[in-house]
């Protein structure tokens, strides 16, 4: 185990760095090698679906992958790894061998690219090509989106969406970025499939004439699931490109790590995760959740082997905490660690932002919006670095899920943000990831209706509700500004 003090660390760290160490040796699988370290084989193949968290090489749903001879597709074509951006949904096949992983291929097909027909920043949705697009505290804005959030967005403009496909057919978006491709992209099943023509979510397509990938033999059929790019004509959709999907693990693969929606369910032991089947077994583990919470539209990573029926039968299953938590300030304090044995060779550790502790994992993504680094983690920050974490809040503390560090704070000293749960309340403040945000006079405060609240009313209902708030620190004291409930229905403390 490796330690490097970047600063002394606030004695209040000491109790979260214990979790931090812990959660770095596990975490989702269990296996920090497509889960097959250890076993003692001397090659074994995997295969994992995920997010791309960081680079240095690749690593995707807290694997670091060696990409220097990886084959990277991009729509099919070959590509380079520099054209990946970390937020993309990938599909990696790699092998391991004496506990490094060895990436071989790296396929990238963005969920859709298309102009911005409907936004809506209260839902916190936008509309592509009639696709319903969820934004969540974990979607990265590319750089050139100014501000980084819906509202840096405008009806008209041509965006490409990489993300995950939920059981009603919407995208919760991991990254969104601005496409200058004159092409469009629209993924979902062939419905009514014709000699020259079939449907895809309400859209006519033309395939006449396109290059068809991966759709040989009996694959190209009503439900069968596919992207389609090209343009429009006529309010018919021309392919150039139709790009099968193709969901079957194969069987020769010694394990596989997919993360997703679970897209059908029948029952604990016959169900999809985006659109891969999947069954779990009384030796299946669960982490944030059990048996029970198996349903259509949770949000799971699981983890196995492949049986004969190209099942993946779990012998993990990690339940996707929601990311409420958020805090845009400047790190006030770092401290690394990195496991390589079990960590992989990924920096993890913890870091204060404003005075507040937050712990990193393996699966933490990283994003620098400020010089651009590529190979961009923990340690490459340094104090006094603006930036913005979202993540969620265990009894071990805040655990992030996204770090960006930001190029400049637009808002200026109005520009500090925190969102979360309140825990506990006092006379004229409110406790927010274990630090008092006090109120003034002058604090505006609104509910979830959306109309105005007095302080008074506020303190009466404020305990264990979901808010956002903006402010400043005045003599290492902080003060909001701005106060927003999320709850709909305020007198609901769960």
């Amino acid at each position: 185990m490796i330690f490097v003090s970047r600063q002394l660390i606030p004695r209040h760290f000491f109790a979260l760095l214990t979790a931090a160490l812990l959660a770095s040796c596990g975490g989702s699988g269990g296996s920090q090698t497509a889960g097959i370290d250890g076993s003692g084989a001397p090659v074994a193949s995997s295969n994992t679906n995920g997010t791309i968290d960081g680079f240095g090489s690749v690593i995707v749903n807290g694997v670091k992958y060696e990409s220097d001879n990886a084959e990277v597709l991009i729509n099919g074509q070959r590509a380079t790894e520099s054209e990946l951006r970390v937020g993309y949904r990938v599909s990696v096949t790699g092998t391991t061998r004496n506990g490094k992983t060895n990436a071989d291929k790296i396929e990238f097909i963005p969920s859709i690219v298309g102009e911005i027909t409907a936004l809506n920043p209260a839902a916190k949705t936008l509309v592509v090509l009639g696709k319903t697009i969820q934004v969540t505290n974990n979607t990265l804005f590319d750089a050139a989106i100014k501000p980084a959030s819906l509202a840096g967005l405008t009806l008209g403009q041509r965006i490409l969406v990489s993300g995950a496909v939920a059981a009603d057919g919407s995208i919760s978006a991991s990254r969104i970025e601005l496409s200058s491709s004159e092409s469009l992209q629209l993924t979902g099943q062939i419905a009514n499939l014709t000699g020259t023509s079939f449907n895809l979510n309400g859209t006519s397509v033309v395939y006449s004439g396109a290059q068809l990938i991966n759709l040989e033999g009996n694959r190209f059929i009503n439900g069968a699931r596919v992207t389609v790019i090209g343009v429009m004509n006529n309010n018919q959709l021309q392919a150039s490109l139709v790009i099968g999907l193709n969901k079957t693990l194969s069987r020769d693969l010694d394990s596989a790590d997919i993360e997703g929606f679970i897209t059908r369910f029948a029952s604990a032991t016959d169900f999809d995760v985006d659109g891969i089947s999947a069954t779990t077994t009384n030796q299946t583990r669960f982490e944030n959740g059990t048996r029970s919470d198996l349903r259509l539209g949770a949000k799971v990573e699981v983890e196995g082997t492949v049986n004969s029926n190209g099942a993946l039968v779990a012998s993990d299953v990690e339940f996707e905490q929601d990311s409420n938590n958020k805090i845009n300030g400047t790190v006030t304090a770092i401290n690394l660690s990195s496991s390589i044995g079990n960590n992989n060779g990924i920096i993890s550790g913890l870091l204060e932002v404003d005075g507040i502790a937050i712990s990193t994992n393996k699966q933490t993504r990283y994003e620098d919006k400020q010089l651009d680094v590529r190979r961009f983690n923990l340690a490459s920050l340094n104090l006094g670095d603006l930036v913005e974490v979202t993540g969620y809040s265990t009894a071990d503390g805040f655990i992030a899920t996204k770090i960006e560090r930001r190029d400049v704070d637009d808002d200026g000293d109005e520009g500090r943000e925190f969102e979360g749960v309140i825990s506990g309340i006092g006379a004229d403040y409110f406790i927010l990831f274990g630090r008092k945000i006090y109120t003034t006079a002058d604090t505006q405060i609104t509910g979830g209706d959306g109309e105005p609240l007095t302080p008074t009313a506020f303190y009466l209902i404020a305990l264990n509700q979901q808010i956002e708030v903006r402010g400043n620190t005045i003599s290492g004291e902080f003060y909001a500004s701005q106060i927003e409930l999320e709850d709909e229905d305020l007198g609901d403390d769960d």
